[in-house]
């Protein structure tokens, strides 16, 4: 299901109500440009308070940025988590808990790589086992929507997680 339109190279997927997993290029057009314009824009409102980063009108409160090679200017009001995750590398555990621990406190994410797919589709697959989801349930829950197989060293370190709890 691609949530706002978007061709499968800027894409943008609800993974639940709560998680989204989008590409580089998506969160580029639709997060940081117009954020950059709302960021501008807060010195001459600050005085009267009338700035609202909702105007962005975002289903997510924070990212989760899986890549190590990917770097954005993200708005100053999101709060952003950088995971630094390469594509077939296998990935400590300790990174899916930070993830999920950040995704817990912020409440709502969009999970960014890249393509959207692999690295970020992973990490969406954590905080699903973060929250108490068996590991095939959470693989199933991100890869139907995406149409996309995430990597065998990536699923390793996932079954690890899972079996931290």
């Amino acid at each position: 299901m691609n949530c706002f339109g978007m061709s499968k190279q800027v894409r943008c997927t609800k993974i639940t109500d709560t998680l989204y997993v989008a590409s580089s290029q998506w969160v580029e057009d639709h997060v940081v440009a117009p954020g950059k314009k709302l960021t501008e824009s807060v010195t001459a409102y600050r005085s009267r308070k009338q700035f609202d980063p909702k105007k962005l009108d975002l289903p997510f409160e924070g990212i989760i940025n899986a890549a190590w090679n990917i770097r954005l200017s993200y708005p100053l009001y999101m709060p952003v988590l950088q995971l630094g995750i390469d594509d077939h590398d296998y990935v400590d555990r300790k990174i899916y808990r930070l993830a999920y621990e950040f995704y817990k406190t912020v409440g709502s994410c969009l999970v960014h790589c890249n393509a959207g797919l692999n690295r970020s589709a992973a990490v969406a697959a954590a905080l699903l086992i973060g929250g108490g989801c068996s590991y095939d349930n959470a693989l199933s829950t991100v890869q139907s929507p995406l149409q996309y197989e995430i990597s065998k060293e990536l699923k390793f370190s996932l079954k690890q997680f899972e079996g931290e709890g």
